[in-house]
């Protein structure tokens, strides 16, 4: 009942972004009596996969809804959308993740790179992970994994990307959310 009223909520738009309360805890502040223990689940490294396998190959949102309620809408809400941030638009900071919405994988805490690991999805076979990830786009920073790359620019990676296991594809974004809303 509450899963369809959040669903309910997406489509008609009273719920306008979907986002993530990034706060990880270490095992020992977790692995205690409950009413000790620290709040909330871990949910980033998750959250995107979840989102395609539950809303868009659902069929609840299109590919295109779900990155404006991902990315758009939070931008906005606030206020970096006035630094070009959560947009493509010429000039703005290219932060991109590039996924592949027909990859499946099963959600395994072990590849997390967060310091948390309290998931209710472990075991949970989603899709939608990222491949590639790009900060600031490909002009001055370089690719993730890319030759000299500093990988401490990158807070959380989704899961440990070994250079040669990137394979670069370009190919324009319309084909991209095509083939994701096709799915």
């Amino acid at each position: 009942e509450d899963v369809e009223a959040l669903r309910k909520g997406l489509i008609d738009g009273t719920i306008d972004a979907i986002a993530s309360d990034h706060a990880p805890h270490a095992p020992e502040e977790k692995e205690r009596e409950f009413e000790y223990a620290a709040f909330g689940i871990v949910g980033l490294e998750t959250s995107l996969p979840l989102m395609i396998t539950e809303l868009v190959r659902k069929k609840v949102l299109s590919f295109s809804q779900l990155i404006e309620k991902m990315s758009l809408q939070p931008a906005r809400i606030i206020g970096i959308d006035k630094l070009g941030r959560g947009s493509l638009a010429e000039g703005s900071p290219a932060d991109l993740t590039i996924i592949n919405p027909e990859v499946q994988a099963e959600v395994d805490t072990s590849r997390f790179e967060s310091r948390s690991r309290n998931t209710p999805f472990t075991g949970w076979k989603l899709y939608g992970w990222p491949e590639q990830v790009f900060v600031g786009g490909p002009g001055d920073d370089e690719l993730l994994g890319g030759a000299g790359f500093d990988w401490a620019k990158i807070q959380v990676r989704w899961e440990r990307l070994e250079p040669e296991r990137l394979d670069v594809r370009w190919e324009p974004l319309d084909s991209i959310v095509e083939s994701a809303e096709c799915a």
